[in-house]
């Protein structure tokens, strides 16, 4: 599930999480433990998704950015 991908980005298991079409149910506990962590989530805006979207999930902001950053130029 996402809720447990996000948690693992939050343990540091792994450092950046990406699925497409995911719905706020599939992943809001999972945000609350990684923004607890010090992690973030966000859409390609760089905006808490909201309704159907890509979600991006990091254990740090400079991975974060890094990645969308990649995306954008391949989109």
């Amino acid at each position: 599930s996402a809720a447990v991908q996000l948690c693992l980005v939050a343990a540091g298991e792994c450092d950046i999480y990406f699925e497409s079409q995911l719905q706020y149910w599939d992943y809001a506990a999972g945000m609350v433990i990684l923004e607890e962590a010090g992690g973030t989530l966000c859409n390609l805006s760089g905006l808490i998704p909201s309704g159907p979207d890509l979600v991006v999930a990091a254990n740090c902001v400079d991975c974060r950015d890094r990645f969308l950053s990649i995306v954008r130029r391949h989109i």
